[in-house]
């Protein structure tokens, strides 16, 4: 559900964003340059809107912020003839070069753990990064718990303590070494990541929130490839 939302919002706002290239290319010949300006502008806040909820690059996305700027230049010129190439390429090359981007993006989050892509990835579609990150380690806290059926309204560094520490009581499949180096880790990725944005008191950008999204889902894979190896060996 998660992947599906995710990728029709990003192809509303493609839709969006190619009707306007439409509208341009349409009027170029007849509009007068005021007029195409306006459209221009448009067209580039939905471009750029585009570019922000998809998290792209504009280097994904062919030329098109170089011909949004070639337009913007010719045309409060008065020079409707310095970029009509422009607009030709920005519907017939760079948004379809948008396009494959923005599909081989969507089949990244294919990969993510079912639970955190339907919790996260509609946060992240939202610009919402601060609880993007907040959600993360609630889905984390929640599948140790359920994993390795622990019952204690506790979570963190006393979880992980809990499930991984030295000489806990839970059976887990890992020898000490690997089970202090899995401890070691989920334990600092709580108290570096969750602590930094637990209180609002650092502002999250999208490649912060798409970072420990997928540090996230690397642990919860671990998570689940133990506590399986641990269910056999009961």
């Amino acid at each position: 559900m998660g992947i599906k939302k995710s990728l029709t919002s990003v192809l509303q706002q493609y839709q969006i964003t190619h009707d306007k290239a439409v509208q341009l290319y349409g009027l170029f010949e007849e509009a007068e340059a005021p007029e195409l300006l306006r459209v221009q502008q448009e067209l580039g806040g939905n471009a750029t809107k585009l570019v922000e909820i998809a998290d792209l690059g504009w280097e994904q996305c062919g030329s098109l912020g170089r011909h949004l700027t070639f337009l913007e230049y010719y045309l409060k010129r008065n020079d409707k003839a310095g970029c009509y190439s422009d607009i030709k390429d920005i519907l017939f090359y760079d948004l379809p070069a948008t396009l494959r981007s923005l599909i081989s993006e969507a089949s990244e989050d294919q990969f993510l753990d079912e639970k955190l892509r339907e919790s996260v990835v509609p946060l992240m579609d939202g610009l919402h990064f601060d609880s993007a990150i907040r959600k993360t380690f609630v889905v984390l806290t929640e599948r140790l718990r359920r994993a390795f059926g622990v019952q204690d309204e506790i979570d963190g560094e006393d979880l992980v303590n809990l499930v991984f520490g030295k000489g806990g009581k839970i059976p887990v499949a890992l020898d000490d070494s690997k089970k202090q180096s899995l401890r070691n880790l989920i334990s600092g990725f709580y108290g570096v990541y969750r602590n930094r944005y637990a209180h609002n008191d650092r502002e999250a950008t999208s490649s912060d929130a798409k970072a420990i999204v997928h540090m996230a889902n690397q642990i919860l894979c671990e998570i689940e490839a133990v506590s399986r190896a641990s269910a056999q060996n009961a």
